[in-house]
């Protein structure tokens, strides 16, 4: 009778340990954003009525999410939309959810190239934003923050007013922000004001910048530029 019970016991806790595990890694969808409960695939239905895209990219990848306690979730189906500052994840054929930003730590995927683009969350002008990783190194990080903005069309004042003119999604301006660890600083994009950042580097990753062709306004070339300095530093 001791052993029955034993048996019973020893199951029942097993499949109350699966079960919280399941549970435990199945749970991101109840983070949803509570300003968007019940949200079905965004932007679809009158996709027709604008050019461009709000996404980083449009279609849905496979990437993870890390919450603000250290659980990371994998092999889920995300998109970033660069417009709302807002991370999707696919629950279902016919369903997303909005994961609330006050959750999220890290998010990002692996892209058809095969380099990953990830995102974390920082304070930008006292405001919870997800920033574009460069690069991280031991001491400093780099950040690039892509703004995209919706242009609406002019009926009023268009000369050849038609149709075919359409409200538009466009990427209009690229920052970029050096993280020493305690705050967050601006880096100029524009050509010799960049390399200001190095301080008494500066001519030294200049010269490093030209020999190996390397432009500011390429991500991979910024990603190489960086981790230079972080040797020389």
């Amino acid at each position: 009778m001791k052993l029955t019970l034993s048996i019973t016991f020893l199951v029942t806790l097993f499949s109350t340990l699966v079960q919280a595990q399941v549970t435990s890694n199945t749970n991101l969808y109840d983070l949803v954003d509570p300003d968007h409960l019940n949200t079905d695939l965004l932007y679809q239905n009158s996709a027709a009525n604008f050019k461009g895209s709000p996404f980083y990219t449009d279609e849905w990848s496979t990437g993870f999410v890390t919450i603000l306690g250290g659980e990371h979730y994998d092999d889920i189906l995300i998109k970033y939309d660069a417009y709302k500052d807002e991370v999707l994840v696919r629950k279902s054929e016919d369903n997303v959810i909005i994961v609330d930003k006050k959750q999220i730590n890290r998010f990002g995927w692996t892209d058809n190239d095969n380099e990953i683009i990830s995102f974390e969350k920082k304070l930008l002008n006292n405001k919870p934003t997800y920033l574009e990783t460069i690069f991280k190194g031991e001491t400093f990080n780099v950040y690039r923050y892509r703004v995209k903005k919706f242009h609406k069309k002019d009926e009023q004042n268009s000369n050849s007013y038609s149709e075919d003119i359409k409200d538009e999604y466009k990427w209009t301006s690229t920052k970029l922000y050096y993280d020493n660890g305690n705050s967050l600083t601006e880096i100029s994009t524009k050509g010799k004001n960049f390399y200001s950042v190095f301080g008494d580097k500066k001519a030294e990753m200049q010269k490093f910048a030209k020999s190996n062709k390397l432009k500011v306004k390429d991500k991979k070339d910024l990603e190489e530029i960086f981790a230079h300095y972080s040797t020389i530093k």
